[in-house]
């Protein structure tokens, strides 16, 4: 008799789980309306703070003309869904097109922009050719109207002076600018983690690489991966742990990393967007000069290398790179 009621029990809680499994339905918090609205359009992460409030970005909109749809914005949201834009990027000096965002273990928050930054110095890092097909010095990275830019950021904010009676609410602090050449183009992901050396550490990805000195075989280096130690508002340099090489048929090779997440404190994994074995007919050449389907791959923090973890792996996210980067072209 116990073994009839348990099971009748066990139905009974199944079929009341099931219904209310069923009777979830998800509800919209904040429509963002982008355009002259200036709140930006095309949110792309979403973070809690320590503070309990939600911080975000998207990667366009925000009412500022430097790029086709607008730069990006910061924007704060409560569980009400009462929405702040913090900050409107212009595509300049201070960045457009913010691709990431993470609360560091000192409580300030870290981002990255695809584009732009204040370092003009970082414009001409790479080599081109002149109407005679001589060797120049070129800018790494042009925007949609080929004008010279500096290739992404890496910026950051303290939440706790965020100050929504004055505009805008908070002023980014740059705390890099990316060349376009050996340090990679494009800053997308960032994590956190830890080293043997340094127990509290952010480690990123750059989707490419304009002109690296470094080359495998011939062929230019598509990305890269980095570390840097949080240091609030005090510039840093990203120490370089590994570039990527382009795609090569017929072998395995990796290709605009878009994720990373850390498995101890000797091993890194992430994707990479393009990449893997190639074929004619299944992820072949595309527009943006890569192909295969993506793959996942390894680095050994100790020996700082990167080596593919399994061949023809699907590694698309919800980055489109194409659309995120139509504002950017590195040069290869």
């Amino acid at each position: 008799m116990k073994k009839v009621v348990i099971v009748c029990l066990g139905l009974i809680a199944a079929c009341f789980a099931s219904a209310t499994a069923a009777a979830q339905s998800a509800s919209t918090l904040y429509p963002f309306k982008g355009g002259a609205n200036g709140d930006g359009n095309e949110p792309t992460m979403l973070i809690q703070a320590q503070d309990g409030s939600f911080y975000g970005i998207t990667a366009f909109g925000g009412g500022t003309s430097g790029c086709t749809d607008g730069c990006g914005t910061i924007f704060m949201l409560d569980t009400k869904g009462h929405e702040n834009v913090l900050y409107s990027f212009s595509g300049g000096k201070d960045g457009g097109i913010p691709s990431s965002l993470i609360q560091g273990p000192d409580g300030k928050i870290y981002g990255t922009t695809l584009i732009g930054g204040p370092d003009s110095t970082a414009l001409d890092q790479c080599t081109g050719t002149d109407a005679n097909g001589n060797q120049i010095a070129a800018p790494c990275c042009l925007d949609s109207n080929n004008n010279p830019v500096t290739c992404g950021t890496i910026f950051e904010f303290d939440p706790s002076q965020v100050n929504l009676s004055q505009t805008p609410p908070i002023t980014p602090n740059i705390l890099y600018t990316f060349t376009g050449a050996t340090d990679g183009a494009s800053p997308g992901t960032l994590i956190l983690g830890s080293t043997k050396s340094e127990p509290e550490v952010i480690f990123g990805t750059t989707l490419a690489c304009g002109n690296c000195t470094a080359s495998f075989s011939g062929y230019s280096i598509y990305g890269t991966v980095f570390s840097f130690v949080p240091s609030g508002s005090t510039p840093v340099t990203p120490t370089p742990i590994v570039t990527l090489t382009a795609p090569q048929p017929p072998t395995f090779s990796l290709a605009y990393p878009n994720s990373l997440v850390q498995w101890d404190q000797n091993t890194l994994y992430g994707t990479t967007q393009m990449g893997g074995a190639i074929s004619s007919t299944t992820c072949p050449t595309n527009s943006t000069g890569g192909f295969g389907c993506g793959g996942v791959f390894l680095v050994n923090l100790s020996g700082m290398v990167a080596v593919p973890a399994r061949r023809q792996l699907e590694a698309h996210t919800s980055w489109n790179l194409g659309r995120h980067l139509k504002n950017l072209s590195p040069k290869r």
